[in-house]
Formats: C-alpha cells, structure tokens, sequence
C-alpha cells in the first residue's frame, strides 16, 4: 500500500512538472494582450436625441488588420440619366466592388414612432446617405412577482392555487418553509 501512494505522489509531481514546462511554452508564443478593458476601446450607444443635427460621425476608427496598399479605384458616383428612377444594383455587383473606408453602416433604433422614422429618413436622405428600414419584431415577456402571506396549512395553499388556475395564472409556485413561506 505504501508503494502505491508513493507512486502516485510521484505520478503526479511528474505530471506537474509537464504541465508546468507546457504552460510556459505556451506562454513565448502568446502576443501581448491588453488585460483590461478601458473606456476609450469600446464605442457608446447613440440615443438618437443625442446625435447633433447634421452630424454622424465615426467614434473612434479601429485598427486594420490588413496592410496597407494602393487605395481602389474611385467607385462612379453619377447614376446616368435613364437609370435614375429605377437604379437597382445586384447582389453580384455589390460584392464585387472594392472595399471604400468612407463607406460607414449604421443602426439606429428602435424606433416606435412613424414620425421619428420618417424624419429619420428624410436627414438621411438630407445627408446624401441611404437608409434601409429593418423590421423587427420584439416580444417582451413581463413578469411580475407577488408574494402571498402564508396560509394557515397546505391545503390552504393548494386551493389557493386551484383558484388561480382556475383564473388562467399559471405560473405559480409554492413555497414550503423557510424564511418566505
């Protein structure tokens, strides 16, 4: 028995001892990585009041993983005259264009108010931008919680919980004992 618990002590010290010389082989490799987090890395949420009128612009510009190279070729900005009232670009030809920096998506919202979409979308439209409305439906569930004053036995509260079901609640819970019951 003694020679068993000494193997495993020594199974173990040898284990760690790989664990350990991996751990610090792992670590050379490893780039530095800032450990926290600081104001100035991440970007705040926009309300739309907050936004100045006439003015979106980028909060901070990340850094590009690429390197740099020749600027692409300046994308044609005059739609000609016979396409202006049905001007449609194709999925193909939208993938197909080169990447422009000056290009920015944007999302604001939600917004629940026609008023506020529409105007939202005429300074868009003011700013030379184009905007997309995107539907999306929420459901929210509400859950409130009341807390019943304990009942003199259990059956008590379990016809107390026929009543309640009886009146469409059912998520209903019981509790036993303790501190609440």
């Amino acid at each position: 028995m003694k020679w068993v618990i000494l193997s495993l002590v020594l199974i173990n010290a040898a284990f760690l001892g790989w664990q350990l010389s991996r751990d610090q082989e792992v670590v050379v490799g490893v780039e530095a990585v800032p450990e926290t987090t600081t104001a100035a890395m991440v970007n705040r949420l926009l309300l739309v009041s907050e936004v100045e009128s006439g003015v979106l612009r980028q909060r901070r510009n990340l850094p590009s993983s690429k390197p740099a190279s020749a600027p692409p070729p300046p994308l044609p900005t005059q739609i000609p005259e016979s396409d202006k009232e049905t001007a449609s670009v194709s999925l193909e030809e939208v993938l197909a264009m080169p990447p422009d920096s000056d290009r920015e998506c944007y999302t604001l919202g939600p917004l629940e108010n026609e008023d506020d979409i529409s105007a939202l979308s005429a300074w868009f439209n003011a700013q030379g931008s184009q905007a997309t409305l995107r539907d999306d439906e929420r459901r929210e569930v509400v859950s409130t919680w009341v807390f019943m004053g304990p009942m003199e036995s259990r059956e008590a509260a379990d016809a107390r919980v026929q009543d309640m079901q009886a009146a469409s609640i059912d998520d209903i819970y019981v509790i036993p004992r303790g501190d609440m019951a």
